[in-house]
């Protein structure tokens, strides 16, 4: 048994209706009998003898359950049956139909729905077969559209068919020309497809229109209500223009048909276009236009065209249609081609020519382009007057390039030069020879010069650093913006007679390298630096003598120590063998201490020479002097105590360390120190007197042969003790 349902669902797309889903009901009767079991039984009854189960005269209750698409369809759980002409009927419950079967029918979706129930009890078995198609209660909607004037804007539709059949959807547009489309699309089936709706505004103006889709496979209607606006048109193109300065470049543009044609008003405010400021337009033809743009200054520039046609009536807008322009000007050609070379870091000037073609005084731009390129910025003439600018070209890195100068002014348009540029790296400079013996140092200097506005930290390079030392320290060779400082070289000489040179690259990336030669020459070997030895009178000191291998190699040297005088006596070679001297072998470069021990025997100054003698005859003579002194520090210690105003004097011996007899008469003189709180009263109150044994009263001499004294007196009377 077969039910089939036509129901209306709700569409989730825009083809769908709001509105919730409807139901439909269907009755089947349900005899208490079931006809095919009757005859089933009656027919093995007949063939094979079964004996058919007497027939019940009561009440039955049968089971119902659904297949797997039963959420389309419901219905009780349970059918009760009761034999023909039974009285009473029966009582049911919820959920238990009497005597019939009532399916209810709610789809989702716009499809073909099928199912089966199978309602049973024990030995009865019925099967029904449910089929139920949804419908669409169709759309009513409104789409609103906003488009600039003579410009297509598009709406897509789109139709889901969820059924099993493709649905063949045709169109019917109804109202102003504005709105267009296909007539009729085919949806696929399980598929969605997209109606294109077009609205292209032909002004400023508003368009209506309905909108009709109709679904001839299931025979649904959606209809739109359509509005469309139509606002200020955008550009119709994009010009771009590529031209050099004073070249003239035509324009052609194609102007479409606009309201009744007429008189076309022509503006732009593109700089240096020119053409016609009118043209005639015949109704509903379109028109051409030919403008032209030439440049006076390069760059690039933008701007627009609009082409303007009266309005239709004093109701209406006047149409317009406009393009952008944008012009590329590049620079024409050169007025002349200079060339110019020069060393780096030297400037040279160019002398330009330059004159005003106006009857006004103006002032050019000047734009220099260009490595080592420098001048003003501006230059002001009056009117048709000529003059020259000067430019200067200063190079700070070699090699060739391009270079030019143009200048520029609104009214008198552009004009440029064409620069062939040549830095060429200059030779080393040549500094002064230096010269200094062999075991010497000197230094000498040189300046350096920054020629631009940055600080440079500078690295150095040295080819002979051997001989050539930097004194400067690497991390402070910095040269400030535009400024200047020495550089300071050290040379030590390693050869005799033999010339050392060096080449000093000091570098950095902005600016080219400065280069500098120099040679040295090692002079033979003089005087050395004294050495000076201090040790006090009776005592002895030991200092030593520094003295380098200056060569290149392995030097045996002879040490030998060389009177100047008699005093010579006071020094001694610590080392020395029988004869004097001492051997020492040097490898190159090496530094070596020789001792010197200084023992004076009086208080004379002394001399002396240490002189270094190398296998080849050189030698180094090292001046030694010596510088004696008494040590203050072993002086005794006098203690004396009188009473007040009363006076004491007592004779002090004091032996001088030094002086012999042989020496003869010799002056003598003595100093008294005093603290700083007692100098005032002991300045007063002590006096101190020199005597000899054989003549006391001479105060300033002393006759070694006798003995020496200094007599102290204090006077008398004391303010206090």
């Amino acid at each position: 048994l077969s039910f089939i349902f036509y129901i209306l669902r709700p569409q989730s797309t825009p083809l769908s209706s709001s509105a919730a889903a409807s139901e439909v009901y269907k009755r089947q009767v349900l005899p208490y009998l079931n006809p095919q079991r009757e005859s089933a039984l009656a027919q093995l009854e007949k063939e094979f003898g079964f004996v058919v189960p007497d027939k019940l005269e009561e009440p039955v209750l049968l089971k119902v359950e659904g297949g797997p698409q039963g959420a389309a369809f419901s219905t009780g759980s349970h059918v009760a049956l009761q034999p023909p002409g039974a009285l009473p009927k029966m009582e049911t419950k919820e959920g238990i139909m009497l005597g019939e079967m009532v399916v209810t029918f709610s789809p989702t979706e716009v499809m073909r729905y099928e199912n089966e129930l199978v309602v049973h009890r024990p030995g009865d078995v019925r099967i029904f077969k449910l089929i139920g198609q949804g419908k669409s209660p169709g759309t009513e909607a409104h789409l609103n559209f906003v488009a600039p004037a003579r410009e297509i804007t598009t709406q897509m539709i789109p139709i889901d068919n969820r059924s099993d059949k493709p649905w063949i959807v045709t169109a019917d547009i109804e109202g102003d020309s504005c709105f267009k489309g296909p007539i009729s699309i085919t949806v696929p089936p399980n598929q969605v497809a997209n109606y294109p709706l077009d609205f292209m505004p032909p002004w400023l103006s508003e368009g209506r229109a309905t909108l009709t889709l109709t679904n001839t496979t299931v025979e649904d209607k959606y209809v739109y209500f359509l509005k469309g606006t139509g606002n200020e048109p955008l550009a119709a193109k994009h010009q771009v223009v590529d031209c050099k300065v004073w070249e003239k470049k035509e324009m052609v543009f194609e102007i479409p048909a606009m309201g009744n044609g007429g008189t076309v008003t022509i503006e732009s405010d593109l700089p240096y276009i020119s053409g016609p400021g009118t043209i005639e337009m015949e109704p509903n033809q379109p028109a051409e236009c030919t403008l032209a743009v030439c440049p006076k200054l390069s760059g690039t520039y933008s701007g627009s065209v609009t082409f303007t046609v009266p309005a239709v009536d004093d109701h209406s807008k006047p149409e317009y249609f406009w393009c952008t322009i944008e012009v590329m000007a590049q620079p024409g050609d050169p007025i002349q081609i200079l060339n110019v070379s020069t060393e780096l870091r030297q400037a040279i000037g160019m002398d330009i020519p330059i004159s005003n073609p106006i009857s006004k005084p103006i002032e050019f731009e000047v734009r220099i382009e260009g490595d080592g390129l420098l001048g003003e910025r501006f230059i002001t003439l009056g009117p048709h007057e000529s003059s020259v600018y000067e430019l200067i070209y200063s190079p700070l890195r070699p090699g060739t390039g391009d270079g030019g100068i143009t200048f520029n002014n609104a009214e008198a348009g552009e004009f440029w030069y064409q620069i062939n540029l040549s830095a060429v790296k200059p030779a080393p400079t040549v500094l002064d020879p230096v010269s200094c013996e062999i075991g010497k140092s000197v230094t000498f200097e040189f300046p350096l010069e920054n020629p631009i506005d940055q600080q440079v930290q500078l690295t150095a390079f040295n080819t002979n650093p051997t001989n050539f030392q930097l004194i400067d320290d690497a991390h402070n060779m910095v040269l400030p913006p535009f400024g200047s400082r020495v550089i300071t070289v050290r040379y030590t000489a390693s050869a005799v007679g033999v010339p050392q040179p060096t080449s000093l690259t000091l570098k950095h990336p902005k600016v080219a390298d400065w280069e500098f030669e120099v040679v040295g020459t090692g002079l033979a070997p003089t005087s050395m630096a004294p050495t000076l030895f201090f040790s006090p009178l009776g005592q002895s000191g030991t200092d030593p003598i520094t003295f380098r291998n200056p060569f290149e190699h392995t030097i045996d040297v002879t040490v030998t120590l060389e009177r100047a005088d008699h005093t010579s006596n006071a020094f001694r070679l610590i080392g020395a063998n029988s004869s004097g001297s001492k051997q020492l072998t040097l490898f190159e470069y090496q530094t070596v201490q020789i001792p010197v021990r200084f023992s004076p025997a009086n208080l004379d100054d002394c001399r002396g020479i240490v002189k270094v003698t190398a296998e080849d005859g050189i030698s180094w003579c090292f001046p030694v002097s010596g510088k004696v002194f008494v040590d203050t520090e072993v002086s005794q210690s006098l203690y004396y105590c009188c009473p007040a105003r009363s006076s004491l004097e007592e004779t002090m011996e004091i032996a001088l360390p030094g002086l012999e007899v042989s020496d003869g008469k010799v002056p003598i003189t003595f100093e008294t120190h005093f603290n700083e709180e007692e100098e005032n009263m002991l300045s007063r109150a002590l006096t101190c007197l020199l005597y000899t044994s054989d003549a006391a009263d001479e105060e300033d001499s002393v006759d070694l042969g006798g003995r020496r004294i200094i007599k102290k007196k204090k006077k008398k009377e004391y303010d206090n003790q």
